[in-house]
């Protein structure tokens, strides 16, 4: 199910832990029911309204994003996955990045982030949430109002297949006032390739961000609106790597990862 990166170029590689049980059936990425990743997507613009989770393996071609999983063992939990298959699993998925050069790597997932900087041993603090508790951020009941929704949400049908339609005015939200900066959550490290192996349209280097699972059943810290903001914040980010502007992320004294010195 795995889209194949080798094949492609890319602006943005999307990550997930691995494929639930309705993603390793209907072999879709991120397409179980109360995931919210496609309406991330949609919110943030760097998907077309109209555009359904059935369409994600045209993407490469449409939006130049690419979709894929750090662990290839489908399973009904996360918390299913052992940690050190977590592990074993980075060298693999780097080696993956480095074929396709993009320019950003998006973990969809903060423990991935956490996974994938203990692997290459850079420690990584991950942002403090901006909110504790148990109930699941898709309760719209649960989320403050907002004046304003510049994006669609996704609708999701009794076929399940999800389509952009205008907001509810339950659904409009403003992110919680004490959501970290993005720039926090972008790790430390980056892959860089020497002038001989980066082709026509692929980066020179690739940076890695990690932001809070789309998955209303395994995120609990951020509300729906903080994980769009998220997403909005990171296609701005893209905009400003692309445009070379020098408001872009300073990768200087970012630690260069070697994937030689790394074993699964």
């Amino acid at each position: 199910m795995l889209t194949n990166l080798r094949m492609y170029s890319f602006l943005v590689v999307f990550c997930g832990i691995n494929p639930s049980l309705t993603s390793g059936c209907n072999k879709l990425h991120f397409s179980g029911r109360g995931n919210k990743f496609y309406e991330c997507l949609l919110y943030a613009g760097l998907i077309s309204p109209g555009t359904t989770f059935k369409e994600a393996p045209n993407f490469p071609q449409r939006f130049s994003l690419g979709l894929t999983d750090l662990v290839s063992r489908t399973t009904a939990s996360v918390k299913e996955l052992k940690a050190y298959e977590k592990r074993q699993s980075v060298p693999a998925f780097l080696r993956k990045i480095v074929e396709c050069q993009p320019r950003l790597v998006c973990f969809v997932s903060l423990a991935i982030g956490e996974t994938v900087s203990k692997a290459i041993f850079c420690p990584w603090a991950k942002p403090k949430a901006p909110r504790k508790g148990k109930k699941k951020d898709n309760n719209a009941s649960l989320l403050p109002r907002r004046r304003g929704l510049r994006k669609g949400a996704l609708q999701l049908s009794c076929t399940g297949e999800r389509k952009a339609k205008l907001p509810s005015s339950e659904e409009k939200s403003e992110p919680s006032r004490n959501l970290a900066d993005i720039q926090a959550y972008l790790l430390p490290f980056k892959l860089r390739y020497s002038e001989h192996d980066v082709t026509s349209g692929n980066a020179a280097e690739t940076l890695f961000f990690a932001l809070p699972s789309t998955s209303g059943a395994n995120s609990c810290s951020y509300y729906l609106a903080d994980k769009r903001q998220l997403f909005v914040d990171l296609h701005a980010q893209l905009q400003l790597i692309k445009e070379g502007s020098p408001d872009a992320p300073n990768t200087s004294d970012f630690e260069v990862i070697d994937i030689t010195t790394l074993r699964a």
